[in-house]
């Protein structure tokens, strides 16, 4: 079908109108980059840890199934630093659809993959996963509740203005100061 298709796009490369010739190739070039999309996320199984971890990180971001799926499947790959890569490369999709991926990973035991996870929550776009961030604010770890606050700003969800409140006591700088950031972007929103 795609043969099919650049068969009758390439001579159009050619046509004495400029417009005509930009939208061959665009179209081209989209076709090109489905192809090579499906082959990229068709190859991960059965590569070598190096080869997996690029891959992974080349689909990064691309919002396509076929990428959701193989990233999907690489969040339980037995390699922290794959399945690190896999949270952030749907995270980077800013995508509700992965909320229950970035919940089951916020107890994955790599911290790596947890931060991602936090992050994919702010970036979704749902305010559903304020829920899952709230709790994250009030933890011990200065490097977590760093993230679910950056992950709260992004969602601007003003039901976590109190919990923010809370923070602007709290005993580290750099929590208190990116609280106070927090407070205003959601006082602004």
């Amino acid at each position: 079908m795609n043969e099919n298709l650049l068969k009758i796009l390439i001579p159009l490369l050619k046509d004495p109108d400029e417009n005509v010739k930009k939208a061959a190739a665009y179209a081209i070039e989209q076709i090109e980059k489905k192809a090579k999309i499906v082959q990229l996320a068709s190859s991960i199984k059965g590569q070598d840890k190096v080869t997996r971890l690029r891959i992974v990180n080349a689909m990064a971001g691309i919002k396509d199934d076929l990428v959701r799926n193989a990233l999907k499947e690489a969040v339980n790959d037995e390699e922290p630093d794959i399945r690190a890569a896999a949270v952030k490369g749907l995270a980077m999709m800013k995508d509700s659809e992965n909320i229950e991926i970035f919940v089951e990973k916020l107890k994955d035991p790599v911290k790596a993959v947890r931060l991602h996870a936090i992050m994919g929550l702010g970036l979704c776009g749902d305010k559903k996963a304020t829920e899952f961030l709230i709790p994250l604010l009030l933890v011990q770890d200065i490097e977590v509740v760093d993230t679910a606050l950056k992950a709260v700003a992004e969602l601007k969800d003003k039901r976590a203005l109190e919990y923010v409140g809370k923070l602007l006591s709290h005993p580290h700088p750099l929590v208190r100061a990116r609280a106070c950031m927090v407070i205003g972007i959601l006082g602004s929103e």
